[in-house]
């Protein structure tokens, strides 16, 4: 016999004994699908003895009838009848599970497809952080050993600020001769040059400067030839480059013969000696060519002065030593070296002793981004708690209305393991279908990534779907399906067949949701508020920090404002030549249509350049004692300050009569003045000046002080010199040029580039950008992490909602009878919506307040992300409270109108 013939068998017996047992059409039908699935089981098991067709199906016709006849007989005992359908075992009765739980959800598409894609959300975007987590910070880097890999940085004690991770050359000389604790010390440091083809055209790449000893700290041989030794760092040896893989492959067209070949870069001639093996890539991904790095002598000359060389550096350990104990040897041979310089002083900011700190390689990479990975995972997985709860209060409605349906099945004799593991298998197929759905979308959202990251986002193209992000996906979309089940399968134990059988879905008049369900099911919700409260407040604070940020008063006005670097290197230009030139260059801007002003400088804001300068202040008023000043310095051109938007707080900046031949002039910001001339005004003279022979200059204006990075960091004590008055012209090598226009500064760039190639064949712009453009880039971290802060609370605050919904609409079905009570006593439909909403309100207000005081000891973890706004901001406290009372309200105003319309004659009679 076949399943229809079975199918056939069990409708017939159930219609004799549909009246006697009190059926409905829904029981009536699951019953047959019951019935057939054990059916065909008793018919293969007798099969599999040795019993004919014509015996088997007989014999299963026969318990068939008995399981008809078996329904008019009252339970003995809590999970058994007089007759019960054979128990199918192994693998059988898992699909038997599978089979019914398939035509369950088939009869409700809605739930099914709610809870398939509230888990797909939640676990693709925890699998998504995860494999951002596990390949920003767990994975280790690409290099041999590279858990001993240390950042070297050295500092001042007492310095009050430092000048970048760097190091000086006194200790990576003094360091590297015989260690104790470390293999091998090396340094670098970025450049950018211009690479010039046979044909004349000419693009800009990405390298660095290494010294010759880096390639072996690291752990990596070229794939051809040789790198460079020692004697290639020193100044007037032939120029050499080590050059990547992919340079070798784009630029040199895979030349076999690359070894040994002359490629121009920034007009000098660099012999290639190695190709380093495919993936190298380092300071930055974009790295593509290596060049020997000069490092000066850790000397101080015979007039006492002292060069100082700024780079970064790595060290490698020597196996089982810690990072702690390295640091230790490192301070105790700088600590010995040479006395600090005032050029050393004011690099670093005192006359302390120096300090080396050490910090593992990965763990240095990703500081600035661990805090926020961690927090966006602890958020996701926050997210997946909530998403679990509303299922978990969904199934658990299901299991409130299918408490007949399982008294039903006990009755026929399945046992309590057999109704718990079914309601297991249902809801572990829900987590798998989930799992699966996310896992597609984690496997689209992590292809998206790492072009949505900041391009200086630290191992970016490490992020991908791996073997740990599948088993981890799979892991939490198991135990996600199983949690689901869990609360429901607790319910089945309390089923009480005579007392189940008897009700009619209803709940008695009077209980509503004071059941242990009821209260459980509230509980449920007032978690998920919590939970959304304070995802909420981080992602409110975390967006009003880069509001902050991006709104901050920086001095300047950002607007309408293009900078464009022109190199003009020295061996090109002498600084006389290069101040003529970009006299001519800014003569020319200035003429162009749409320009307001223009000037150029040595640093503007929001560039990676620096210029800084020490002297020593002579005591003068009531100050006793001489004061050695560390001070950032700009040269500026004439129509810098008007270009730039900055704001005179007193005083003038530069003008044309400005010249050598005038008296020494500066212009100092306001910080300038707090801290080394406090009570002074203009007029005050320093012991400082531009050009040669001049011994003092006036301070002719003070600047209000301008931000010179995007995360607010404290205003340096700046000094601008007017570049007319440097008698030897204008030193700096990358002068940035800045235009201020009345409309889209970017459609200058043409014109302006061809109006500096006129003027010299040797010049052309590099970087040429808005303001607003490098202060939106400068700000990319923050904006990001403020909008997937804001996403995931958002699919929280949704999955509270529906939650919330959820329950008051249950509620008001299984209460039917009980407003219909009310209302035939009188209560008018306002009351009743009044009663339905103020359960609602009270269940988020109490998940707001266990929300709110848990957001404010969090947030705290939080604070090294925030700027301009407290971790207690009290403006995103209430945010978050009218955000979540506002969403209540909504949740709630459906399942209150259906309680309103509630027919108290109906209602009564169901």
């Amino acid at each position: 016999m076949n399943t229809s013939e079975w199918r056939r068998a069990a409708t017939e017996a159930l219609a004799e004994a549909r009246n006697r047992a009190g059926l409905s059409p829904a029981d009536e039908a699951e019953l047959v699908e019951e019935w057939t699935q054990h059916a065909e089981s008793a018919f293969a098991a007798a099969r599999a003895v040795g019993r004919s067709n014509e015996e088997a199906a007989a014999d299963v016709l026969a318990q068939i009838d008995g399981w008809g006849r078996g329904l008019s007989t009252p339970p003995r005992r809590r999970y058994s009848s007089a007759v019960a359908p054979p128990a199918a075992t192994g693998r059988w009765r898992l699909w038997q599970d599978v089979r019914y739980t398939w035509r369950l959800l088939r009869k409700q598409p809605g739930f099914a497809a709610l809870a398939i894609l509230t888990t797909g959300l939640a676990v693709g975007a925890v699998t998504t952080l995860f494999s951002v987590a596990d390949g920003v910070l767990a994975r280790p880097l690409p290099f041999p050993g590279a858990d001993r890999l240390i950042r070297v940085t050295e500092s001042r004690e007492g310095a009050t600020r430092r000048l970048g991770p760097l190091t000086t050359q006194v200790t990576y000389q003094l360091w590297r001769e015989e260690p104790d604790t470390i293999s091998g010390i090396g340094g670098f440091s970025t450049l950018a040059g211009v690479l010039k083809y046979p044909d004349g055209t000419s693009a800009r790449v990405s390298g660095a400067r290494f010294t010759a000893s880096m390639f072996a700290v690291l752990g990596v041989a070229p794939a051809q030839g040789r790198v460079f030794d020692e004697a290639a760092e020193a100044t007037g040896a032939q120029p050499v480059v080590v050059v990547s893989h992919a340079f070798w492959r784009d630029r040199l067209n895979s030349d076999p013969d690359a070894i040994g070949r002359i490629i121009s870069l920034d007009d000098q001639s660099h012999e290639v000696v190695a190709i380093m093996p495919e993936g190298f890539a380092y300071p930055t991904p974009e790295s593509s060519y290596w060049v020997p790095l000069h490092v000066l002598p850790a000397t101080v000359s015979a007039d006492g002065t002292q060069r100082v060389s700024l780079f970064g550096a790595i060290a490698r350990m020597r196996p089982g030593v810690a990072a702690p104990v390295a640091a230790a040897e490192a301070t105790a041979r700088v600590q010995g070296g040479p006395p600090p310089g005032m050029i050393d002083t004011a690099v670093f900011g005192s006359q302390g002793a120096r300090v080396v700190t050490v910090v593992p390689l990965l763990e240095f990479m990703t500081a600035e981004v661990r805090p926020a990975i961690l927090a966006l995972l602890a958020a996701v997985g926050l997210l997946l708690l909530t998403a679990v709860a509303n299922i978990s209060s969904l199934q658990l409605a299901k299991a409130t209305a299918r408490r007949r349906e399982l008294a039903i099945r006990a009755a026929l004799g399945a046992g309590l393991g057999r109704l718990v593991r079914q309601l297991l298998v249902e809801s572990a197929l829900l987590g798998i279908a989930g799992g699966l759905a996310g896992l597609g979308l984690a496997v689209a959202l992590t292809s998206l990534v790492p072009g949505l990251l900041p391009e200086n986002f630290p191992r970016a193209s490490e992020i991908a779907i791996n073997g740990r992000a599948l088993i981890f996906a799979g892991g939490v979309a198991i135990v996600a399906g199983l949690l689901f089940g869990v609360l429901p399968a607790l319910d089945v134990r309390r089923i009480r067949l005579a007392e189940t059988l008897t009700e009619d879905g209803q709940a008695p008049v009077g209980i509503g949701t004071r059941t242990m369900l009821g209260r459980l099911r509230m509980s449920i919700i007032v978690g998920q508020v919590a939970a959304a409260a304070i995802l909420l407040a981080g992602a409110l604070l975390l967006g009003r920090t880069f509001d902050a940020l991006w709104t901050a008063d920086r001095g300047y006005n950002p607007s309408n404002l293009l900078a464009a670097r022109l190199p003009m290197p020295d061996r090109d230009f002498t600084p006389t030549e290069r101040g003529q030139v970009l006299d001519e260059v800014t003569a020319r801007a200035r003429a162009l249509p749409g320009v307001v002003a223009a000037g150029v400088a040595t640093v503007v804001p929001l560039s990676n350049t620096e210029a800084l300068m020490g002297f020593t202040l002579p005591p003068r008023g009531d100050r006793v004692d001489p004061v050695d000043v560390q001070v950032s310095i700009r040269t500026v051109s004439d129509g810098f300050f008007e270009a730039l938007g900055a704001t005179v707080a007193a005083g003038r900046t530069f003008t044309s009569d400005d010249t050598v031949a005038a008296p020494s002039v500066i212009v100092v910001n306001e910080t300038f003045m707090r801290t080394y001339l406090p009570g002074e005004s203009l007029g005050a003279r320093l012991p400082i000046a531009a050009a040669e022979g001049r011994e003092e200059s006036e301070i002719v204006g003070i600047l209000r002080d301008v931000q010179p990075a995007t995360r607010g960091e404290a205003p340096r004590p700046e000094v601008y010199y007017a570049a007319a008055q440097v008698s030897d012209g204008f030193e700096f090598s990358e002068p940035t040029l800045l235009i201020r226009t009345d409309g889209d500064p970017m459609d200058l760039v043409p014109p302006l580039r061809q109006a500096v190639e006129d003027i010299d064949s040797r010049l052309y712009l590099d970087g040429s950008l808005t303001m607003e453009s490098r202060l939106a880039a400068g700000l990319a971290q923050p904006r990001l992490y403020a909008i997937l802060f804001a996403s995931v609370s958002v699919l929280a605050l949704l999955i509270a909602g529906v939650g919330v919904f959820g329950v008051l609409s249950h509620n008001v079905v299984s209460r039917r009878r009980e407003i219909g009570v009310r209302t035939a006593l009188g209560a008018t439909p306002g009351r009743i919506i009044r009663l339905t909403v103020t359960q609602g309100v009270t269940m988020a207000a109490l998940g707001l307040v266990l929300g709110l005081g848990a957001a404010a000891w969090v947030s705290r973890y939080l604070e090294s992300l925030l700027w301009g706004v407290s971790a207690h901001d009290p403006v995103s406290y209430v945010g978050v409270a009218v955000g979540l009372l506002a969403m209540t309200c909504v949740a709630c105003w459906v399942p209150a109108r259906r309680a309103a319309r509630v027919d108290p004659l109906t209602a009564m009679r169901k």
